[in-house]
């Protein structure tokens, strides 16, 4: 809920009145799937630090009224989350396809066998 509050509150800053408007509108979607996400990125031991030094950089650009360094921070902190995010999806399919391997292994050595 923190994190999505802090998106929220981004949006807010950023006196885009149509980016408020959408984020407001969408904040349960928004909130949902930042939790699925969240939960998928911490799966990694190191992803809550970078995360965190992330939205530290977001908002200091965004305190010191500097949309330059908050516009790059946020973009560095949208591609780690997207890159990261394909990553684990990546994984897990290698993952579900080598399982899939062993159990057809051990199926035709159990089918094999007098």
């Amino acid at each position: 809920m923190v994190d999505a509050s802090f998106h929220l509150a981004i949006a807010d800053a950023s006196h885009n009145v149509a980016l408020i408007h959408v984020m407001r509108g969408l904040f349960d979607l928004l909130l949902g799937n930042i939790c699925r996400s969240l939960e998928r990125l911490y799966t990694r031991e190191s992803s809550y630090t970078v995360i965190h030094a992330q939205h530290q950089a977001i908002l200091q650009g965004v305190l010191e009224r500097n949309p330059n360094a908050a516009r790059q921070a946020a973009h560095v902190h949208l591609t780690f989350v997207e890159t990261t995010l394909r990553d684990i999806d990546e994984e897990a399919t290698r993952q579900g396809l080598s399982r899939r391997r062993l159990q057809s292994l051990s199926n035709l050595e159990a089918n094999a066998s007098p």
